[in-house]
């Protein structure tokens, strides 16, 4: 009985004048035609029918906050990606803008390491040079009887002793900038090896 009277309604505003008319269906599976359509199905589907019955227009229902959510974790994760491709492309140009052979990497490799060397060297000389002048102050102080020159002999000790700390820790310092040179050529080589191979093989091209 109900589905008699719902068809003649629909049949009703269909053959009335009005322009057009809507239909939906809510939540609960009840259908709603006319402008109670758009009132009582606002997160679903409406349809818009004209006085014959044929549909047109259809206005998709909105999207849950669950579909929005993953719509934007899409979105994000294609960003992320993309930023990703072109990091990899600029870091490939870098790369073999920089280095026409591997000898070149070793090349910067040794420059690098080599100027690391040289201070570093240059601390354990100054180190040596202070541990040379807190054993002659020892020496006198040892063999000194003046209340004077025993305090200025021992602050002369503290003083060389404070240097060789600061030189140690300079070192340490030194020391971690060989390892971290050491580090980037070897994926530098790495790299180049890998974007010469893919570009020899056909692959993008080396250089823009």
């Amino acid at each position: 009985m109900k589905q008699i009277i719902a068809s003649v309604t629909l049949l009703m505003l269909i053959g009335s004048p009005a322009h057009a008319i809507q239909k939906c269906q809510d939540s609960e599976g009840k259908w709603h035609y006319g402008d109670a359509a758009v009132e009582d199905c606002e997160n679903s589907k409406i349809t818009t029918l004209n006085n014959r019955g044929m549909v047109v227009e259809t206005e998709a229902a909105p999207k849950s906050e669950e579909e929005l959510a993953a719509e934007r974790a899409a979105e994000q994760a294609a960003a992320e990606q993309a930023a990703l491709a072109e990091a990899e492309l600029e870091e490939r140009r870098r790369i073999l803008s920089i280095y026409e052979t591997e000898k070149d990497i070793q090349r910067q490799l040794d420059n690098q390491i080599n100027s690391v060397q040289s201070n570093i060297e240059v601390q354990k000389a100054h180190q040596r040079n202070l541990s040379t002048h807190i054993s002659n102050y020892k020496t006198q102080l040892a063999s000194t009887n003046s209340e004077a020159s025993k305090q200025k002999l021992t602050q002369d000790i503290a003083d060389a002793e404070e240097k060789i700390a600061v030189s140690n820790n300079e070192l340490k310092e030194l020391e971690a900038q060989k390892r971290a040179i050491q580090d980037k050529f070897f994926k530098e080589r790495e790299l180049y090896l890998r974007y010469k191979k893919s570009a020899s093989s056909g692959g993008s091209p080396s250089r823009d």
